[in-house]
């Protein structure tokens, strides 16, 4: 066995110590975490391994200066409800040739450990074969008791598929901090029970079976198959002194988080690695962050927006002041003003720079593009993301804005047909761009075609189209086309029944320009309002510094 695997998902990282350990910093959870890996892995590279690491859009840009041989993003879009060992064997699972899968908090120090894993010739090698605790009071922080076994078990046979594998009882599980098949099939046998399992782990509320089906399930597989197995620490009694003598540690899960271990971690890592010093070092150099603006306009969507609103906001705050979310109110008639600065997340959310809130109290008529163009010229951000109303935005989807600005130039993003139904307007495009062609079509004022238009224009400018992975846009209130409408103004001429056919197919006609705004008129009287509802009048909405107190 010559090839390390190492997965590193964030989600659970962040969501598990979120709910459990509420006074400890995730930020600092998080790079006690990254630190384990880079120590882990430098060793690893040491020995000559051949190292790849399996991870997310999130967290890939720590590694990338790492001496790895093979860096993915798989894990991105897995959903993680309680089963945080489901990152493992995604990676795991993809694998089509011997290897081991080590935890990234496992760390081997000597050559003892690593001549016994590359010469293993078993069929799997594990860290250890665990007996389970019987009685609940005597096991320790990371051991499986008989009774999580006993419940898994009586889980999975109400499922409608058998895990044959499981139906025997036994008294062991594989300790699977360090996991490492030559044998495929077994891998393969391993993979697809813990799939079958997964159902169970992942809608179960009252008992955390990730490490149970992760362990137990290997250890079902090893005997339904008469496998043949090597521990790297075979004899419990003796784990300590067994483990000091070959190099091999496996930081308990508290303790890699203590001050005391995080400093020997990075002095190591200075000591043995000075050339990735960088890494762990607090004059580490502060990367450049790309910031995205979310533009949203609202006329009488009440409903909509308070609902979306609070999500995008917080969800905005998870990315700390690198995403920020601005809404032109435009005349709304239906309360929300008021509604929303009696809201603390609101409040607060301007009060922090994450959102800007600005007011138009004229408008009679809703109009398709002048208030988006206002908006986005306003927004700060070096790219604008229009985010309609109904749509709720997730942290995936931002993250993979941010990793394609950050590794593609002269480029816009948005959905495709047909599987974006409500999110075709969620276009990303780059500020300078934006301006250089005046933003939508302000000949198109009601429903229909201005995104697509606008999106044409992008392209004779010689923007390229990156599609946006659908399913990261699907998150929308579906409803009613009446209410796309309802506060535009009444057309005259009419040549379908359907409302909305007749004015996309109005705009759709009109002659193509590449600057058709060049001779329109853009004003539109706007107020800023802070924290404390004082209003500011904006009086230049095609940049977002000219505005004073009134």
């Amino acid at each position: 066995m010559n090839k390390i695997v190492y997965s590193f998902w964030t989600a659970p990282l962040q969501k598990r110590w979120a709910k459990h350990k509420k006074d400890h910093d995730l930020e600092d959870i998080l790079q006690s975490s990254i630190n384990c890996l880079y120590l882990s892995v430098l060793y690893a590279k040491k020995w000559g391994f051949e190292v790849e690491i399996v991870t997310d859009l999130e967290s890939v840009n720590y590694f990338q200066d790492l001496p790895v041989d093979h860096l993915s993003t798989d894990l991105t879009f897995l959903d993680y409800n309680r089963t945080w060992t489901k990152g493992k064997i995604f990676a795991i699972a993809k694998q089509t040739r011997p290897f081991i899968h080590m935890d990234w908090d496992v760390i081997l120090k000597k050559k003892e450990v690593v001549h016994q894993i590359r010469q293993c010739t078993s069929d799997v090698i594990v860290q250890s074969i665990d007996t389970l605790v019987f009685e609940d009071h005597l096991a320790k922080s990371n051991d499986i008791t008989f009774e999580d076994v006993k419940n898994i078990k009586w889980l999975v046979d109400f499922k409608p598929h058998a895990v044959e594998e499981i139906i025997r009882t036994y008294d062991a599980v594989c300790n699977t901090g360090i996991v490492g098949f030559n044998d495929m099939k077994l891998k393969d046998s391993y993979v697809s029970n813990y799939l079958k399992c997964l159902e169970v782990s992942d809608t179960t509320t009252w008992v955390d079976s990730s490490r149970v089906i992760d362990q137990y399930s290997l250890y079902c597989s090893v005997k339904a198959n008469n496998s043949s197995v090597e521990q790297i620490l075979p004899d419990k009694d003796t784990i300590q002194e067994r483990a000091n003598a070959i190099g091999y540690t496996h930081f308990a899960h508290i303790s890699k988080y203590t001050r005391t271990i995080q400093d020997k971690i990075i002095n190591k890592i200075n000591e043995e690695f000075p050339q990735y010093g960088y890494l762990v070092n607090s004059k580490r150099p502060i990367k450049n962050l790309i910031k995205l603006s979310l533009c949203t306009v609202v006329m009488n969507r009440f409903d909509h927006l308070v609902a979306t609103l609070e999500n995008n906001v917080k969800v905005a705050r998870q990315f700390r002041g690198q995403v920020d979310v601005n809404v032109l109110d435009y005349n709304s008639t239906d309360g929300l003003e008021d509604y929303l600065f009696d809201q603390d997340w609101f409040v607060q959310g301007i009060k922090d720079g994450l959102l800007y809130y600005y007011k138009n109290t004229t408008a009679k008529y809703y109009h398709r593009t002048l208030p988006k163009n206002a908006i986005h010229n306003l927004a700060k951000g070096e790219y604008l993301i229009n985010v309609d109303a109904d749509n709720y935005v997730g942290p995936s989807f931002l993250t993979y804005c941010i990793t394609v600005a950050e590794n593609e130039k002269n480029f816009f993003l948005r959905p495709t047909l047909p599987s974006a139904k409500g999110s075709l307007g969620r276009i990303m495009v780059h500020h300078n761009d934006f301006k250089k062609l005046g933003g939508y079509n302000l000949k198109i004022s009601n429903y229909g075609y201005e995104d697509t238009e606008f999106s044409l224009r992008l392209r004779k400018l010689g923007i390229r189209k990156i599609d946006t992975p659908p399913h990261l846009c699907q998150d929308t209130i579906d409803h009613g086309d009446h209410e796309r409408i309802a506060n535009e103004k009444p057309r005259t001429k009419i040549r379908f029944e359907d409302a909305l056919e007749d004015s996309d197919y109005e705009n759709k006609m009109m002659d193509f320009e590449l600057y058709p705004n060049t001779n329109q008129s853009a004003d539109i009287d706007l107020y800023k309002i802070d924290h404390t509802k004082k209003r500011n009048k904006v009086y230049d909405t095609s940049t977002h510094t000219l505005d004073r107190a009134i």
